[in-house]
C-alpha cells in the first residue's frame, strides 16, 4: 500500500510540525526575513536548532509577514528549495492570505518538493477554501501512497467532507495497516464518530474489524455503545464480535452499566470463548472499583496544576510532561481538551505516539466512570 519513501517523507513533516510549537516573544519582520532566506538558501543541510528557532520566530511573527514571504515567492529564477522553504514559512505561520497563492504556486510548479509543501502548508492553515483545494486534488490522483497523504493531511484538519473518501482506509487489511488505520482516525477525533457508527455492519469483515477497533480502542466513543451491543448479537464474524466485548469494557459510562451489559451476554452467549469473556469481566469487577476507588483518593483537582501540566505535554506534543500528574488534578469535566491534547500528540505518527494518546484514553476512561465531583481542593492563588 504505501512506501517506505512515503513514510519517511511523513516522519520528517512531523519533526517540522512540532518543532514551532513553543511560545516565543514577537519577532522583528526584518531579522526573521532575513533567517529565512538564509535557511532558503543555504546550500548546507541546516541543523536542527536552526530549524526549530527559526519556526519559533516564524509562528510569533508581526501581522503582515506572511504578506512578504508570499512577495519572495517571485523571487526571478529561484530555485526550488527557496520556494520549499518560503511555502514551509507560509504554513508556520497559518495566515489564510497564503491560501490561493499557495493553490496557485501548486498548479504551476511541478517540483514534487514544492507541491508537497503547498500541500502542507494548506493543510496547516486549514479553513474550507484549503480543505476543497485538497479534497479535489485527492480526486484526481490514483496514486496510492499520494491519496494517503492527502487523507492523513485532511483528517489533521479534520475537514469532514473528506470522511467518504476514508473507505479506502478502512477497507484496509487490519493485521498489516492497523496503525494507518489509527493514525487517520485519531486525528479526526470526535468528528469521525457518526461516520463510523454508520460503517458498523458494513458488508466487508475488513471494515467492521478497523470501525470496532478505532470507536473502541481509539476514540473511546460512548455513543457508540448501543450501536456496537446491537451489531454484537447480529454478527457473524467471532473475531468482529470479540473486538465489540473489548470495545464495550471501554466505552459503556460506568461499573453498573458493564455489569449490567456483561450479564446480559453471558446469560445468553453460546460460544465458550466470548461466554469465557464476558465471564472474566464480570470477576473482575470488584477489581475495577477498587482500582477506581484508590484512583479517586489520588485526586487533587486544581485547575491551575491541571493547566500547569497539561500545558507541558501538549507544547511538546506529549514528549515532554507528567501523565500521572495530569490524570490527579483532571476531572470528566477536562475531556474537551484532554482530547485535544491525544489529537496533538498522534500527530507525531509513531508507535510511541500511539502508546502516549492511550495514556491520555485512560485518564479519560478513569474520570468518565469515577465521576469526579466538580470540587476544588486546592485555592489557586496559594499555589502560584
Amino acid at each position: 500500500m504505501l512506501s517506505g519513501k512515503t513514510i519517511c517523507r511523513l516522519g520528517i513533516f512531523v519533526i517540522l510540525m512540532v518543532l514551532f510549537i513553543i511560545p516565543v516573544p514577537a519577532q522583528d519582520t526584518a531579522a526573521v526575513l532575513s533567517n529565512l532566506d538564509k535557511f532558503a538558501l543555504s546550500k548546507e543541510k541546516d541543523s536542527l536548532d536552526f530549524i526549530k528557532s527559526l519556526a519559533e520566530q516564524l509562528e510569533k511573527s508581526p501581522k503582515g509577514t506572511a504578506s512578504l514571504i508570499l512577495a519572495k515567492l517571485k523571487t526571478p529564477n529561484a530555485v526550488e528549495k527557496q520556494l520549499a522553504a518560503y511555502i514551509w514559512a507560509l504554513g508556520v505561520i497559518r495566515d489564510p492570505v497564503a491560501v490561493l497563492p499557495l493553490i496557485e504556486m501548486y498548479r504551476q510548479n511541478k517540483s514534487e518538493l514544492v507541491q508537497g509543501n503547498c500541500l502542507r502548508s494548506l493543510a496547516l492553515i486549514g479553513g474550507k477554501p484549503a480543505g476543497d483545494f485538497l479534497l479535489s486534488v485527492l480526486d484526481e490522483t490514483t496514486d496510492k501512497d499520494m491519496r494517503f497523504n492527502l487523507i492523513n493531511l485532511l483528517a489533521q484538519m479534520q475537514y469532514e467532507a473528506a470522511l467518504p473518501a476514508t473507505m479506502e482506509i478502512l477497507q484496509l487489511d487490519p493485521k498489516k495497516y492497523c496503525r494507518l488505520v489509527i493514525f487517520i482516525f485519531c486525528k479526526m477525533g470526535d468528528k469521525a464518530v457518526p461516520f463510523l457508527v454508520s460503517k458498523i455492519n458494513d458488508s466487508s469483515v475488513d471494515v467492521r474489524i478497523n470501525v470496532v477497533n478505532v470507536l473502541g480502542k481509539c476514540l473511546i466513543a460512548p455513543e457508540a455503545a448501543q450501536p456496537l451491543l446491537n451489531q454484537y448479537w447480529q454478527e457473524q464474524d467471532i473475531r468482529v464480535r470479540g473486538l465489540i466485548l473489548c470495545a464495550l469494557e471501554r466505552i459503556l459510562p460506568d461499573v453498573a452499566a458493564m455489569k449490567l451489559v456483561f450479564e446480559q451476554i453471558a446469560a445468553a452467549e453460546k460460544d465458550e470463548h466470548l461466554l469465557s469473556y464476558a465471564r472474566v469481566t464480570l470477576a473482575n469487577i470488584g477489581l475495577i472499583e477498587t482500582s477506581l476507588a484508590a484512583y479517586a483518593k489520588k485526586k487533587q483537582y486544581s485547575q491551575f496544576l491541571f493547566e500547569r501540566d497539561y500545558d507541558k505535554l501538549f507544547s511538546s506534543a506529549g514528549k515532554n510532561g507528567n501523565y500521572e500528574l495530569l490524570a490527579v488534578y483532571s476531572t470528566a469535566k477536562d475531556e474537551p481538551v484532554l482530547k485535544k491534547l491525544r489529537e496533538k500528540i498522534i500527530t507525531r505518527n509513531s508507535d510511541d505516539a500511539i502508546s502516549d494518546f492511550q495514556k491520555v484514553n485512560d485518564i479519560i476512561m478513569r474520570n468518565r466512570m469515577m465521576k469526579v465531583p466538580d470540587k476544588i481542593l486546592y485555592k489557586v492563588e496559594n499555589l502560584k
